[in-house]
């Protein structure tokens, strides 16, 4: 067995268990007293700060005197997500999914103050949220929303693109 690449898996599920996201820090302290950190195999365990160390040294973690960020690189890697996935295509896919969950039909406004409360508790990367007005114009453009005054639509050709 490879106890540090172990010890490296165990640090990426924990990231993903927190919905950790680029330019956040790593709670070393929730990590470090995690029920599942406390019951590692002590060889794991022994291995800990060497794969810390390694997913630093690898750009994946910026190491600051009070924290350990996680870079852009380490999201990428985290979330299996390819180098040219923008992170526009990131909040136009939040978009859709969202859609999908409130089943949304043909005509229908989606309700911002809904979409904007699920952002709070959403995995959305910070970078994809900052593209979130140029995603919904892509949609818009690509005709699966169209503008109505203060409201979204879903158009026909969206509510057949997303269904």
């Amino acid at each position: 067995m490879d106890y540090k690449q172990e010890a490296i898996n165990h640090i990426i599920s924990y990231a993903l268990h927190c919905g950790l996201r680029v330019g956040h820090a790593y709670n070393t302290r929730g990590f470090w007293f995690n029920d599942s950190t406390l019951s590692l195999n002590p060889k794991i365990k022994d291995q800990l700060t060497e794969a810390f160390n390694s997913l630093i040294e690898l750009g994946y973690f910026n190491e600051t005197e009070s924290a350990i960020i996680l870079t852009e690189k380490g999201d990428r890697f985290i979330y299996n997500t390819p180098d040219n996935y923008t992170y526009e295509q990131e909040a136009k896919d939040y978009i859709i999914s969202y859609t999908q969950k409130s089943r949304l039909l043909v005509g229908n406004p989606l309700f911002i103050l809904g979409f904007e409360r699920s952002l709070i508790t959403s995995n959305l990367s910070r970078n994809a949220k900052e593209k979130l007005n140029e995603a919904f114009n892509s949609l818009i453009q690509e005709g699966i929303f169209e503008e109505d005054g203060n409201n979204i639509i879903l158009t026909q050709y969206g509510y057949d693109y997303i269904y």
